[in-house]
């Protein structure tokens, strides 16, 4: 002889053996008497049962993985952050995701901000780099200077006291 069940009932078994905190068809059958057999076949029609597969008017049909923006994509990787384990697979269904996913996007950001952080360094680096070059070209700078000084000394020197010297060699006859 078979039992008929409700569908509400039915629906609620099946919703405890899929849901976040899954049972498994033994222990379920052991709670509620319902034989487990009859657990398992009502799982693999789940798919069929018009309650089970209709989605509510004001769910809005999640968006693929790859229609996200990263703005989307943060908002939803900290938002999985603060959702509690048990509750994370009813989270991730809610939003069309899966665990891999998330995973990826966490990976991408922390890889985001470390290349930020390293960014950062570089641009020290540089500016360093940048700042004893600096420094270098000025000192260039003033020894040029100094040199020019010390030659136009020099031509005001020979100006003066004419081209000939005990240390200057003498002008070659044209």
């Amino acid at each position: 002889m078979s039992a008929t069940y409700m569908p509400g009932f039915r629906e609620s078994l099946v919703r405890r053996l899929t849901g976040p905190a899954a049972m498994t068809a033994s222990a379920l059958a052991k709670e509620t008497g319902v034989a487990q057999s009859t657990l398992s076949r009502w799982l693999l029609a789940a798919p069929t049962l018009p309650a089970m597969n209709a989605r509510r008017d004001d769910d809005p049909e999640p968006k693929s993985t790859r229609q996200r923006t990263p703005e989307e994509q943060l908002a939803l990787v900290a938002e999985a952050a603060k959702v509690p384990a048990a509750e994370l697979g009813a989270f991730l269904r809610r939003h069309g995701l899966r665990t891999a996913d998330v995973a990826a996007w966490r990976q991408q950001l922390l890889a985001g901000l470390s290349d930020r952080k390293a960014d950062r360094r570089r641009a020290a680096a540089e500016a360093g780099r940048v700042k004893n070059l600096e420094r270098e070209l000025e000192r260039s700078a003033r020894k040029l200077r100094a040199a020019e000084a010390l030659l136009d000394l020099q031509k005001k020197v020979r100006a003066i006291w004419g081209d000939e010297g005990e240390f200057t060699p003498p002008k070659s006859a044209p």
